[in-house]
């Protein structure tokens, strides 16, 4: 099964990390289809990991997102790319201003 055109790569992932609540990861993609795409410099994180992160599991930092609510820092620097996505992702859902998001 490869819900909203996802890689299997990616769903093994989702099943991996949330286990049965997989779904509720899913359902952000079908808020916002962009959601279902990874971030960058990662095969298998997908930007409604880091809506669920913020939503579910109340992130309210970046390192929150890359250290703990997600694999993202799990090997190393993520990346400039991974870390101004996820920071533009955490500012619109949390309101941040500019100044904010580039702390």
């Amino acid at each position: 099964m490869r819900p909203y055109g996802l890689t299997e790569e990616i769903v093994r992932h989702l099943i991996y990390n949330y286990g049965s609540e997989y779904a509720e990861v899913l359902k952000y993609i079908s808020e916002n289809p962009d959601w279902g795409q990874t971030v960058p410099n990662s095969s298998e994180v997908v930007k409604a990991e880091v809506i669920h992160g913020i939503r579910e599991e109340m992130a309210q930092k970046l390192s929150d997102v890359i250290f703990r609510r997600t694999d993202l820092g799990s090997v190393g620097h993520p990346g400039d790319e991974c870390l101004k996505t996820c920071a533009s992702i955490m500012a619109a859902e949390l309101g941040w201003d500019k100044t904010r998001r580039i702390k």
